[in-house]
C-alpha cells in the first residue's frame, strides 16, 4: 500500500487507487485517471479469502461507494484494482491490499468557516464534523501569480470546534484550504476544503472628492461625491464573485446642526449625489472587507452662514417666530455670529403638539409661537446671533431636513445701540470731516441699513440730515456757514427700527480756513529758521577774519634762522689757544651772591639773596677742542674769527650767562 500523502504520477492509465471509510456510513474507492477520459469505462475489481472476487462497473466516473451489503468484507483484508476500458486497450492501476474498516478518510471542513486577522496572526475556525474527532489537520496557500505552500495546523483536541493558526510574513491577499486525517494508523487525508480567500487589511481610506452646491430657494443644497475604488491584487482561485474579497462602500452622514434632534446620524449605501439642508455635516466614505473595516477620513461640510432665507410661511420680529407652514417638526438654531456653529443651540418641536387651527378657505394652518426665552438657551445682550429654522415631514430621515428660514438678529434694544466716538478731524471754511466708531448693529450682516447724521445750525436752529452708507466709519459734510457754530449727532437705522443718537458734538466754521493758517505758521517757522542760518554762518567767517588780524599767530622757533648755521662754519677747525691767566685750573664752583641793591645806594636788610653756583665749563670746552682738533687730522689751520657776535665769544670763552633776577 502506498504512502497516502505522496502522489506519483502514472504514464498513463489509472493510479493512486484508495479505498476507505466515509461518513457516516458507507465505503468508498477512488482514483485518478491520466490520458483521453473519452470513451473510457472503468471497472474496480477486487478480491479477498480463498479467491472470491467482485467487480463494480463505474462507467466514466474515478470513484464508487459501496456497503457491506455488497459482499465486500470489511473486516478482512481485500484487494483491489481498477481496469480501464478503451476499446480494445485496456489499462490497470496498481493492486492494494486494505483493512475497509480500519481505513479511515474524514471529511474536509464544511463551507462554514470564520476567520479573523490581526497583527499579522491569521485565525481560522470551523466546527468539527460529526463523529471526526481528533484529527490533524493541515493548510496550504497560495499568493497572486504563486505555487501553493502547504502548512502545519496541528492535533485538534476540542471535540466541537477546530482551529488553525496561521502567521502571515505579507499582509497579502492569500487563498488558503484546509483538509482533516484522522489521527491514527489507516487515516487518509480528506479531500482539500474549498477555497478560503483571506483580503489583505485596508491600510488606508479611499480619496473622496465633493462640491457642495448653492442653497436653493426651497432650503436644499446638493453634495456631489466622488472616490477612488479600491482594487487589491487576487490569488487565481479568489476572484470568482462568491469569493467575498470585494470591498464594500459605507456613506455615513451626520448632521451636526440641531444635534437636539431624534437621529443625527445615518448609514447608507453610497451615493453620487445628496440633498441636503444648509446646516452643517460631516460625512465619511467607509470600507469594508471579510477582514474587517479600513480606516475612515471625515470630511466637514460648514454650514451655509451667507445665504439668508425668507419664506411667508415664517414671521420673525424682536425674537418671536411665528410660523405657518405644514410640517411635522422643526428645529430652531440659534449660535451667536464670531463664535463657532458648535456652540449652537436647538430647540426641537412638533406642530402636531402646538397646533392651532385656523379657518381659511383651502386648508387648516399650523401657527406656532416660538419664544426664545422659553428655549434651552438664553441670548445674551449686545451680541449678533445667527438663526436659522430647518423644518421636515419624516424628522426621523435624516436626509429630509431642510432650511425654512435663516437670518441674524441683535438681541438689544436697536433704540440703545448707536455709533460712539465721533471725532472732528479737518475744518473748513465751509466743511467738516467726520469719523465714528461704528454701531454693534454693524456686527449682524444685513441688520444696519444706513447712518444718519444730523447737524444742527446753532444760529437760526436748522437741522440738516444726511444718510450714509452703511459700510464707511467716515464723511464730509459740506456748503456750510462761516463763523457758525454747528451741532452734530449720529445715529444708526435698520430696515425697520430707528437707532439711538450719540453724544452731540458741537464744532465752529471759522473765516479763515485752517490749513491755510497752517501753512503762514509754517512759512514763517521756516524764514525764522533760515534767518538764524544765515546770521550764524556769515558771524562765523566774520570772526575768522578779525581774528587773523589782531590776534597774529606766536613765532615757532623751530621756523627761525636763528638756530640754523651756514655749511661753511659747521667745518671750521682750530686749534685752542690756551690762556694761563684765563685756563687756570678751577676748584669746585664757589657759589656768586648777587645781592640786588636800591637806587639810593642804601642795601635792603630784608632782600632776598640768590645763590648761583656756576658751571665749570672750562674742561669741557678743552675736551671740545681737543676732538675738533684729533676730527681735523692734517687740515689746515683755519684763521682765527675776530668778528664774531659777542654772545658766541663769550660762550667760547666758557663764561656764564648771568641774567638779572
Amino acid at each position: 500500500m502506498p504512502f497516502q500523502g505522496e502522489e506519483t504520477v502514472s504514464d498513463g492509465g489509472p493510479w493512486d487507487l484508495l479505498c476507505y471509510k466515509v461518513f457516516p456510513d458507507g465505503y468508498e474507492c477512488s482514483w485518478k485517471y491520466v490520458g483521453a477520459s473519452a470513451n473510457v469505462t472503468h471497472f474496480l475489481r477486487c478480491c479477498f479469502g480463498t479467491g472470491s472476487c467482485c467487480y463494480f462497473k463505474t462507467g466514466n466516473a474515478h470513484s464508487i461507494t459501496f456497503s457491506d451489503q455488497d459482499k465486500v468484507p470489511v473486516f478482512q483484508n481485500v484487494t483491489f484494482w481498477v481496469e480501464s476500458h478503451s476499446g480494445n486497450s485496456i489499462q490497470k492501476s496498481q493492486n492494494i491490499t486494505v483493512l475497509l474498516f480500519s481505513s479511515v478518510k474524514f471529511d474536509p471542513p464544511s463551507e462554514d468557516i470564520h476567520f479573523s486577522k490581526s497583527n499579522g496572526m491569521l485565525i481560522i475556525k470551523w466546527k468539527t464534523p460529526e463523529k471526526q474527532e481528533n484529527a490533524v489537520t493541515e493548510y496550504r496557500y497560495r499568493m497572486r501569480n504563486a505555487s501553493w505552500e502547504k502548512g502545519d495546523c496541528g492535533i485538534q483536541e476540542d471535540p466541537d470546534l477546530e482551529t488553525c493558526n496561521i502567521h502571515l510574513e505579507k499582509d497579502v491577499a492569500c487563498e488558503f484550504q484546509i483538509r482533516r486525517q484522522k489521527n491514527a494508523h489507516g487515516g487518509h487525508w480528506s479531500n482539500w476544503s474549498k477555497s478560503i480567500c483571506i483580503p489583505a487589511e485596508i491600510r488606508r481610506s479611499p480619496e473622496v472628492n465633493y462640491t457642495v452646491g448653492k442653497l436653493e430657494n426651497n432650503g436644499t443644497r446638493k453634495l456631489f461625491l466622488s472616490w477612488e475604488k479600491l482594487n487589491p491584487e487576487l490569488p487565481e482561485g479568489c476572484r470568482n464573485p462568491g469569493s467575498r474579497m470585494e470591498v464594500n462602500y459605507t456613506l455615513v452622514v451626520h448632521m451636526l446642526s440641531c444635534q437636539c434632534q431624534q437621529k443625527a446620524e445615518k448609514r447608507m449605501k453610497p451615493k453620487t449625489t445628496l440633498t441636503i439642508s444648509g446646516a452643517a455635516y460631516n460625512f465619511s466614505v467607509g470600507t469594508l472587507n471579510t477582514i474587517g473595516p479600513g480606516p475612515n477620513q471625515t470630511y466637514h461640510v460648514p454650514p451655509d452662514a451667507q445665504t439668508e432665507i425668507r419664506s411667508p410661511s415664517v414671521n420673525f420680529s424682536g425674537g418671536i417666530i411665528l410660523l405657518k407652514h405644514e410640517v411635522k417638526s422643526y428645529c430652531i438654531e440659534w449660535y451667536p455670529q464670531a463664535a463657532d456653529w458648535t456652540n449652537a443651540t436647538c430647540a426641537l418641536k412638533s406642530i402636531s403638539e402646538e397646533k392651532i387651527p385656523v379657518a381659511t378657505s383651502n386648508s387648516r394652518e399650523a401657527r406656532v409661537r416660538h419664544s426664545r426665552t422659553n428655549a434651552s438657551g438664553n441670548m445674551e445682550p449686545g451680541k449678533c446671533y445667527r438663526i436659522t429654522v430647518y423644518s421636515s415631514d419624516r424628522p426621523k430621515s435624516l436626509m429630509s431636513w431642510s432650511t425654512l428660514f435663516s437670518t441674524y438678529h441683535f438681541s438689544r434694544d436697536v433704540s440703545k445701540a448707536g455709533p460712539s466716538q465721533i471725532k472732528i478731524t479737518n475744518i473748513t471754511v465751509d466743511s467738516v470731516s467726520l469719523e465714528w466708531k461704528p454701531s454693534p448693529l454693524s456686527q449682524c450682516p444685513g441688520i444696519l441699513k444706513e447712518y444718519v447724521i444730523d447737524c444742527t445750525d446753532e444760529e437760526n436752529n436748522k437741522t440738516r440730515y444726511f444718510p450714509v452708507n452703511a459700510s464707511l466709519l467716515q464723511y464730509t459734510l459740506q456748503n456750510l456757514n462761516p463763523n457758525t457754530f454747528y451741532r452734530i449727532q449720529i445715529r444708526g437705522d435698520t430696515a425697520t427700527e430707528k437707532g439711538a443718537w450719540s453724544q452731540p458734538q458741537r464744532f465752529q466754521i471759522h473765516t479763515t480756513d485752517k490749513k491755510q493758517m497752517d501753512g503762514y505758521f509754517f512759512l514763517v517757522c521756516l524764514g525764522i529758521f533760515g534767518f538764524i542760518v544765515v546770521t550764524g554762518i556769515l558771524g562765523y567767517f566774520g570772526v575768522k577774519r578779525v581774528k587773523k588780524h589782531l590776534c597774529p599767530p606766536v613765532p615757532d622757533p623751530l621756523a627761525s634762522d636763528a638756530t640754523k648755521f651756514p655749511e661753511s662754519e659747521l667745518k671750521l677747525a682750530r686749534q685752542w689757544t690756551r690762556i694761563p691767566d684765563q685756563c687756570e685750573e678751577a676748584g669746585p664752583g664757589e657759589p656768586l651772591v648777587v645781592e640786588a641793591c636800591l637806587d639810593t645806594g642804601e642795601a635792603d636788610v630784608n632782600q632776598e639773596t640768590g645763590v648761583l653756583y656756576m658751571h665749570d665749563k672750562t674742561q669741557e670746552m678743552r675736551e671740545t677742542a681737543d676732538t675738533k682738533e684729533v676730527r681735523t687730522g692734517s687740515e689746515e689751520e683755519a684763521p682765527l674769527e675776530t668778528d664774531l657776535p659777542f654772545e658766541y665769544r663769550r660762550q667760547m670763552q666758557g663764561e656764564p650767562e648771568v641774567e638779572d633776577l
